[in-house]
């Protein structure tokens, strides 16, 4: 039923996994794995299952310079990327960081407690890296801070009677599952079909109850027509909308960030908006945050999903008026902080780096 196909050189390197007991093929190759002699005769190829169709089931990645066998029930230097039609690493990475901050600054800036359920086993990797990984701090509170920003602009949105909520690229985003239901409030999880089916696994898993508020839509960003999928998915376009739209824009190409800008703009019923995005790494003045944006942008791009938009921050400002969106907050770095941590002591100053902007139209 299965074969597999050797190839090389590794494509992603140096990461860790859990290998699953309970799934027999993986279980095969820890068996496979506890010789070292064997480990090192894998280095720097990658072994893909196929089925019967040749469609990918998973692929195994062995970096040479990381071989060390197995320990317990962790294969180091092996990367089972668990392809089931290439759920996005990325919402992976996301959902570690919210999780981490719960674990580690008790949630602190932004409180999700699914954050760590939703994860399952992941969640102690994600942990631990980083708390391994103290530089990964800031990266972890920039994404507690744009989530609570946006969730408490929904929630103010909800308030005031917006019934429809849109969440762009939900990945492992836990909002909908911990909103109260409302008289007719309904949220719309738009995201690529497996990383939508790889996070439906992970509620089964978790017993995370899907609301029946929640409806899905699987949409690819890059092709077809995101209105056309949301009206096929039941979203009323003329009914104002609330959009979450967090951790995607830098993965995406320019024209398709302006193309879903445009999409929302047009929706007759007025939409509010709130996502992130990244300012060129030339632009950024201080050196140790230019240097550490390029960093982050390497370690994406090993993964498979670099960035691909950095977006001018005024030009940003230009194109959205002109689009229609007469309401715009556009808070760096330094403004986040201000407004989440104002006592602490040390602050970074304002400029270009990430962004969270929120944007209305009329």
């Amino acid at each position: 039923m299965f074969s597999s196909r050797r190839e090389g050189p590794a494509l992603i390197k140096g990461h860790r996994a859990r290998v699953d007991r309970r799934d027999p093929i993986s279980l095969c190759f820890t068996t496979l794995l506890r010789s070292a002699a064997v480990c090192r005769s894998l280095a720097g190829t990658q072994w893909r299952f196929l089925s019967v169709r040749s469609e990918p089931i998973f692929s195994i990645e062995v970096d040479p310079a990381r071989v060390s066998g197995v320990k317990g029930s962790r294969v180091y230097g092996v990367h089972p990327t668990m392809k089931h039609g290439r759920a996005s690493r990325t919402a992976l990475s996301a959902a570690g960081h919210r999780a981490a901050h719960q674990a580690i600054e008790g949630g602190l800036l932004f409180a999700d407690p699914l954050a760590i359920r939703i994860l399952g086993r992941d969640a102690e990797e994600a942990i631990a890296l980083s708390k391994a990984r103290p530089e990964r701090r800031a990266l972890r509170f920039f994404v507690a801070m744009r989530s609570r920003f946006a969730e408490e602009s929904a929630r103010r949105a909800i308030e005031a009677g917006v019934r429809q909520i849109l969440v762009l690229g939900a990945g492992l985003d836990t909002f909908a599952y911990r909103l109260e239901p409302r008289e007719g409030l309904r949220v719309f999880e738009l995201d690529h079909p497996a990383t939508q089916r790889d996070k439906r696994a992970r509620l089964a898993q978790a017993d995370i109850a899907e609301p029946a508020h929640v409806a899905y839509v699987a949409h690819d960003f890059e092709h077809g027509d995101m209105t056309d999928a949301l009206v096929a998915g039941g979203l009323d376009v003329a009914r104002r909308t609330f959009v979450l739209w967090l951790g995607v824009a830098p993965y995406l190409t320019e024209d398709a960030v302006y193309a879903t800008l445009v999409a929302l703009a047009r929706f007759p019923g007025g939409v509010e908006v709130v996502f992130d995005y990244a300012n060129p790494p030339h632009a950024i003045e201080e050196a140790r945050v230019r240097d550490f944006h390029r960093a982050m942008a390497a370690r994406v791009a090993e993964s498979g999903e670099p960035f691909r938009c950095f977006l001018e921050t005024a030009l940003l400002r230009e194109r959205a008026r002109s689009l229609g969106f007469v309401e715009i907050e556009d808070l760096d770095r330094a403004a986040l902080v201000e407004l989440y941590l104002p006592h602490i002591p040390v602050k970074p100053r304002p400029g270009p780096g990430g962004h969270v902007v929120r944007m209305a139209t009329g």
